[in-house]
């Protein structure tokens, strides 16, 4: 008497099971970006637009740095 093992069959799994396997991941996926999402009115205590950038701000310091480079 030989003694086999018993061994069970891997088969891949079917197109249809991996399409709604990776269409169930993308919903939690959604779903818990959805969940962590946070609203904020303009102009309530959560609006932190005080610190807005300034593009004249900005090139008025970053302006001679970059003339500098480009005269030397």
């Amino acid at each position: 008497m030989s003694a086999k093992a018993a061994t069970a069959s891997t088969r891949p799994a079917s197109p249809a099971l991996r399409r709604a396997l990776a269409g169930a991941a993308v919903v939690v996926l959604l779903g818990a970006m959805a969940l962590d999402t946070k609203v904020v009115r303009i102009g309530s205590a959560g609006d932190v637009r005080s610190a807005v950038f300034s593009a004249a701000d900005y090139g008025k310091s970053e302006f001679p740095k970059v003339q500098a480079d480009v005269e030397a």
